[in-house]
């Protein structure tokens, strides 16, 4: 593929204009004719939807510290069949992580560098004249980029203008424009920078007037001519799709999807299925997988715990599908979310997460994570490179973690992820294969969640190591349910089969309840000796698994204080496996 001329538009800093030049710019060349291709430098979720709406064309990331060199050609090969790529750098120009990663540390003049892209550097000359041409110079000299040149931005009159331009000319740098001080082109931003382009009053409008003003202060002909381009080497492939078809929520609560991303699920044969949390809508039944990506859960919280439709929807889903969340997907899928002015919502429930808005503590930075157990695309042991940037905190992550999470440093960092397995059976998962399921689910260390039912039963037997369901083992298994808050026992109990040595049996009663039951039992025939086992809070950090013969267990709930009810088995099965 030949290489398509660009270049990079950065700054010396954060809040320097860039990115209105770099809309402008993408704009005003769109009206030319041209097909030009944008980039933006680092992970951003946030500009490339500017840019896609500027230029007419997706814009794609690359990043040096997260992707390998495979990605990184993939991703530079979107460019194919335009005329001109303009990139949008971020933060300051050299400004990236002490130590590198994938390929480097993260710095917009790698990006460049690699890419063999010249740099414009867009300089706020606000409170500077010549002065400003010493930064412009250092920056040129620091590295090894090349620069094209400088627009000076912010210029508070013609004074001020030659003023500045003398100094570049003498430091032999070229000034490709000079933007005079204009308060009306700045963008609408909130607490993780920018609003998002679908959220802008009249994007179109303002789009447009960055353009024209471009037009009347830049020279576009001298910037087209500066571009460049490096070789590049044969390109990898983009992300595949971690299932066939993908529930994908897409609103103004979930929108953070990076597009190589969702360009290579494409192209690679899946079908993506859009749905809004925020318009109540329920994931499409026929997915295989529903992903919540990141985005601003926090701002709508009260329209997400008013959702029922979408809630339904999701656990539904996830009683037998895996479901995804990350930043403020992972939010969602959380206990509670509580808003900035300290109210807390509910979310969906299929995490013990509790996260905050009105507690607030900037998270930002490169993060390196290892999978401690599968999650949809990755198996155990991976390791993901990404990005943390947020304001909200966790107050409650009780769930096992998802990785082992370090910072670009290689330091330790909380937010780990969580994980739950949800299990979901009626009768025909209680004789086929589901307390096998549990097994080696806890063999694997995979934390899960039983929905209160029959199943229950089978994650005592699990938790204990018991194969209360395994074929040519457990010939005879009976359950029995007697919790009453009064604490009697039912009316309608067959003792003939309760006190059969032959068969097993799982009783499901108040712990207080249970003596009347085994008192009954054992003067009707059953050995105190019998083997039995109790199960309290199965598959939770509070579990407890009690295993002693029946007559013992009688005597210890005598004295119990809880009316709660525990999942007690006896019988022959009750000795086998290991607590």
């Amino acid at each position: 593929m030949a290489e398509v001329p660009g270049l990079l538009v950065s700054a010396p800093s954060s809040g320097t204009g860039k990115t209105t030049v770099m809309l402008g710019l993408l704009r005003a060349f769109a009206e030319d004719g041209l097909t030009v291709q944008p980039f933006k430098s680092g992970p951003d979720y946030i500009d490339p939807a500017f840019h896609r709406a500027a230029a007419g064309r997706a814009s794609f990331n690359l990043d040096s510290w997260a992707m390998g060199p495979g990605l990184w050609a993939a991703i530079a090969a979107r460019s194919a069949g335009a005329d001109l790529v303009v990139a949008e750098g971020s933060m300051g120009l050299y400004d990236g992580v002490a130590k590198p990663g994938a390929q480097g540390q993260g710095s917009s003049a790698e990006t460049a560098t690699r890419m063999g892209w010249p740099v414009i550097l867009v300089i706020d000359v606000s409170g500077q004249a010549q002065s400003a041409a010493a930064t412009a110079l250092g920056f040129a000299r620091y590295g090894d980029i090349r620069l094209a040149g400088v627009i000076l931005n912010r210029v508070a009159s013609p004074r001020h203008e030659r003023l500045a331009r003398l100094g570049m000319e003498r430091a032999g740098i070229p000034v490709l424009g000079a933007l005079p001080r204009r308060g009306d082109l700045t963008l609408p931003e909130r607490h993780l920078g920018l609003i998002q382009a679908v959220e802008h009053p009249d994007l179109e409008s303002a789009i447009a007037g960055y353009a024209a003003f471009l037009r009347d202060h830049v020279d576009l002909a001298a910037i087209r001519a500066a571009a460049g381009a490096a070789p590049l080497p044969a390109p990898g492939s983009l992300p595949h799709p971690p299932a066939q078809r993908i529930a994908l929520a897409q609103d103004a609560a979930f929108s953070f999807t990076y597009p190589h991303i969702l360009a290579g699920w494409r192209e690679a044969g899946a079908e993506i299925l859009p749905f809004s949390p925020l318009a109540d809508e329920a994931p499409d039944p026929q997915a295989d997988l529903v992903w919540l990506p990141g985005g601003y859960p926090e701002l709508h919280g009260g329209r997400l715990a008013a959702a029922e439709r979408f809630r339904a929807g999701l656990r539904n889903h996830a009683d037998t599908r895996p479901v995804h969340g990350e930043c403020g997907g992972y939010m969602a899928l959380g206990e509670a979310l509580v808003d900035k002015e300290g109210r807390r919502h509910r979310m969906a429930g299929l995490l013990g997460l509790v996260t905050s808005y009105e507690k607030r503590k900037f998270h930002l930075g490169y993060r390196l994570a290892t999978l401690q157990a599968p999650m949809p695309g990755f198996g155990a042991g991976a390791a993901l490179r990404g990005h943390e940037f947020h304001s909200s905190t966790i107050l409650d992550e009780p769930d096992a973690p998802l990785a082992d999470v370090v910072d670009a440093d290689g330091n330790p960092v909380p937010e780990t992820g969580s994980r739950v397995v949800r299990l979901k059976s009626g009768d025909g998962g209680m004789f086929g294969r589901l307390e096998e399921e549990l097994t080696a689910l806890r063999a694997a260390g995979i934390d899960y969640e039983i929905i209160p039912g029959i199943p229950s039963a089978c994650a005592a037997a699990a938790a204990a190591g018991i194969p209360l369901t395994r074929r040519l083992t457990a010939r005879r298994v009976q359950f029995i349910t007697g919790h009453d808050v009064t604490g009697a026992l039912p009316e309608d109990l067959n003792l003939a089969a309760l006190t059969d040595a032959e068969a097993t049996t799982v009783v499901f009663m108040g712990k207080r309840t249970f003596p009347k039951l085994a008192a009954l039992l054992i003067a009707n025939g059953l050995p105190p000796a019998t083997p039995a086992l109790l199960a309290e809070a199965v598959s939770t950090p509070e579990q407890r698994l009690l295993r002693c013969s029946f007559g013992e267990l009688a005597q210890q709930l005598e004295s119990a204080s809880s009316a709660h009810p525990a999942l007690i088995l006896y019988g022959p099965l009750a000795e086998v496996g290991s607590a």
